[in-house]
Formats: structure tokens, sequence, C-alpha cells
């Protein structure tokens, strides 16, 4: 087992969404419409303690104990804040409140829109994923124009789990998928994938 590799530091969360806006979109603008969703899911993993930045500071994975349950209250409280937000201003400020309600939330719908973000609201596991202590590999991601780093932190970091753990995670597209696969993972339904630990 190789030594642990310490989460992200909070302040670097802007720079990482970027990466991460940048690589899940096909150009620049659609990086800066993407900005703000990941932002959320950056900051939401760095508070949580599982971001992970690459040593040359090009590429990212949110890497951590995958708990169904964990993940779907996240989702939820989210959501309330959200729904919270736009009562509160529905609320206090009648017709110009719904528009800025519309307002608050365009730039995480145009944000999902621009994102190949397939694997994003893809749950990592299923019942052909073998039992035992799940960890989820998601958001990997690599600053265009720059190689490998984001695997190799990846592949570090798969190297700190104990023997039987179970690695999930949601290719975005058959690219991807492929590529965990010669990384080791096995196929399971739809563009799911995992590996047994040994």
């Amino acid at each position: 087992m190789r030594p642990a590799v310490e989460p992200a530091p909070l302040h670097r969360v802007f720079i990482l969404s970027w990466i991460m806006a940048r690589a899940f979109t096909r150009h620049r603008p659609g990086g800066i419409m993407a900005y703000p969703l990941s932002l959320l899911i950056v900051g939401f993993s760095a508070l949580r303690r599982q971001l992970y930045e690459s040593s040359d500071g090009h590429g990212m994975v949110v890497f951590g104990r995958f708990r169904l349950l964990h993940e779907i209250i996240a989702g939820v409280l989210l959501a309330l804040l959200f729904m919270t937000t736009l009562v509160l201003v529905v609320g206090n400020d009648g017709p110009r409140g719904i528009g800025l309600a519309v307002l608050l939330w365009l730039p995480f719908i145009v944000g999902l829109w621009q994102m190949n973000a397939g694997s994003l609201s893809a749950t990592p596991t299923g019942p052909e994923t073998p039992v035992g202590e799940r960890w989820q590999v998601a958001a990997l991601a690599q600053r265009p124009g720059t190689r490998m780093s984001a695997l190799l932190l990846t592949r570090n970091l798969m190297g700190t789990l104990p023997r039987g753990a179970v690695a999930v995670a949601a290719a975005d597209d058959d690219d991807l998928l492929a590529a965990c696969e010669r990384f080791g993972f096995t196929r399971g339904k739809g563009r799911r994938v995992f590996r047994v630990v040994t």
C-alpha cells in the first residue's frame, strides 16, 4: 500500500473547478458557461475532503468512500438549499423575484447543458457491483493540452485502498469506458465499471 495522498486544499477549488469545466466541455466559452456548476461540484467535494489534485496542478479527481445513502442525502440537501433560496426570493419580490430566481438557476442549467455530464448523473453502482467497501472515482479531469497526471493521480489513490475494496465509477462516454477497462476495471451495466483491489 502506498502512502496516502492528501486532499486538495480549499483555496485550490476555483482553479480545479476551471480545470473540470474545461475538461468536460468542448471549448473555452462552454467552459465559462459550465464553471458555476463545476464550482458547485468541486466545492462540495472539497468540503467532503474527496477532491485531489495532481502534483503538477494540471489534473484532478474526486475520490472517496461511496455510500449511496450519503449521496442521496447530499443531493436532497442541495436541492432544498436551492428551493429555499427560490422561495425566499420569489416570496419577497413577486414577479421580479421569479425573474431573479430564474437568473439564479440559469448558470447551473446552462452548465449542465454545456458539460458532457452523462456520468455526473449516473450512479456508479448496481446489482452487478461486488460486495465490499466501495470507493468512487469521479470527475477525473485533465487541463486541456496536458497529459496523464490525473490518471497517474488516480492510480496512486487506488494504490492506497485496502485489499478487497471495490473502486466504482461511471464512464461518460465509450472512449472513457474503454480506458477504464484498460486500467483494470470490469464493465458493469450501462457505463458503470468496478475494480476489486487484490
